[in-house]
């Protein structure tokens, strides 16, 4: 996928987003009573990286899509892939977040997230030393002064590192009632949960 990208943008992915978070039309939004900061229009994207590089549609729309399939750009509420259709997504990248001291938002997470962390239940199935991920989103975004989507961007990126996981592993990092588990105790003890 990286290959993809410096191909048909000239350019690293991380670059990429951080280009394309100066150039689309990043606005609050809102669909059907719900509110979506931050976020851009999937048909919209496309038609922009189609002026931009001067590529043909299935092309910028395969640049989409491997900026998605890197983690660097997803869909609101994370049920699509990138589509040339009229679907919110947001970038994964943050000037904001980029200013927050990384080790002291990672110390947070390793003492906030093992301290969310319960025996939750859904449908009838349990699932042991779990949290919420809008919780640890709101603590997150408390204990830093950040928006949430700042917030979920930083343990969005610490679940793409492998150190948080949907406790099924069928889902990436959402800011909803989705049940994760902290694996960074775990990793550092040589054992998995």
């Amino acid at each position: 996928m990286r290959d993809l990208v410096w191909g048909s943008a000239g350019e690293a992915p991380e670059a990429c987003a951080a280009r394309l978070a100066g150039t689309l039309d990043i606005a609050d939004r809102r669909w059907r009573l719900q509110d979506y900061p931050r976020c851009f229009v999937g048909r919209q994207a496309v038609e922009h990286l189609m002026q931009r590089l001067r590529r043909p549609r299935e092309e910028a729309l395969a640049l989409g899509q491997a900026l998605g399939e890197l983690g660097l750009l997803v869909h609101v509420v994370q049920e699509h892939p990138f589509l040339d259709e009229d679907l919110y997504y947001r970038l994964a990248w943050s000037d904001t977040l980029d200013r927050v001291d990384a080790a002291d938002l990672w110390r947070t997470a390793e003492d906030l997230l093992p301290s969310l962390s319960a025996s939750r239940s859904y449908r009838g199935r349990t699932f042991d030393d779990c949290f919420v991920g809008a919780e640890a989103v709101t603590r997150l975004a408390e204990r830093h002064g950040l928006h949430r989507v700042d917030a979920w961007l930083a343990l969005h990126r610490i679940a793409q590192w492998g150190w948080i996981e949907h406790v099924t592993r069928s889902r990436p990092f959402i800011d909803g009632h989705f049940f994760y588990r902290w694996r960074g105790f775990y990793r550092w003890r040589g054992r998995r949960p």
